[in-house]
C-alpha cells in the first residue's frame, strides 16, 4: 500500500527524558528505493546521553557514536543547514517526523530551530506528518514502538539513521511494517 508519493525528508529526535531537551537528531533523505541518499546526525555531550534515563544502554551506545556539537543551538543549526540544503533540491516541503505518541521530541525541536530566526525561517518551516497519525488513519495501533519499526526495516535498535530509514519505509509502504509486527 503506497500512501503518498515520494518521501523527501525524515527527522527523528532523541530527548533527555520523555519531554526533555533534545540531545540528538538524525535527518535522512531517502532515495526512491528507500536507501539513504543523504543524512545528517549530531548529538550533545556524552554526559547528556549517558544521563538520559529514557534511553536503553543499547540506544546510548549507538547515539554516542554520532558527531558531537557543543550546544543545543549548534544542534539546531546543524539540522537547519541540512534542511535548507534539501529544500533547494525538493521544493515540496513535507517533513515527515516520527514522534512516539506519548513522548514527542521532533516537533518541539523544529519549533526551537524556527525560533532562532523566526522572521526568515517561519516560511521554511516544514510541513509535518507523524507516524502515529498515519497509523491511526489506517486502522493500526499508533503505539507501535520505534523498536518494532526499526527491526522490521532491518535496522539496528538505537541507530537513529536506521530508525529514520525505517520511518521512510513506514511512510512509503506501511503495510509491510504492520504485517511484520
Amino acid at each position: 500500500m503506497i500512501l503518498l508519493p515520494d518521501l523527501p525528508f525524515v527527522l527523528t529526535v532523541v530527548t533527555k527524558g520523555w519531554y526533555g531537551e533534545p540531545i540528538a537528531f538524525a535527518a535522512v533523505v531517502p532515495d526512491g528505493q528507500g536507501a539513504m541518499q543523504d543524512y545528517s546526525t549530531a548529538r550533545l555531550s556524552d554526559e547528556h546521553v549517558r544521563t538520559a534515563e529514557n534511553l536503553t544502554s543499547k540506544e546510548q551506545e549507538a547515539i554516542l557514536k554520532l558527531p558531537v556539537v557543543a550546544t543545543k543551538a549548534a544542534l539546531c543549526e546543524q539540522f537547519w543547514s541540512f534542511w535548507e540544503k534539501w529544500i533547494e533540491h525538493r521544493p515540496f516541503r513535507l517533513q515527515f517526523i516520527y514522534d512516539e505518541v506519548l513522548h514527542p521530541g521532533a516537533l518541539p525541536f523544529l519549533q526551537e530551530c524556527v525560533r532562532v530566526d523566526e522572521t526568515l525561517r517561519r516560511d521554511l518551516d516544514p510541513l509535518k506528518v507523524d507516524v502515529a497519525t498515519l497509523l491511526i488513519t489506517h486502522g493500526y495501533n499508533p503505539r507501535t514502538s520505534r523498536y518494532v519499526i526499526a527491526k522490521m526495516a532491518g535496522g539496528e535498535v538505537g541507530n537513529l539513521t536506521h530508525l529514520a530509514l525505517a520511518i521512510a519505509a513506514c511512510y512509503t509502504d506501511l503495510q509491510k511494517i504492520i504485517e511484520g509486527t
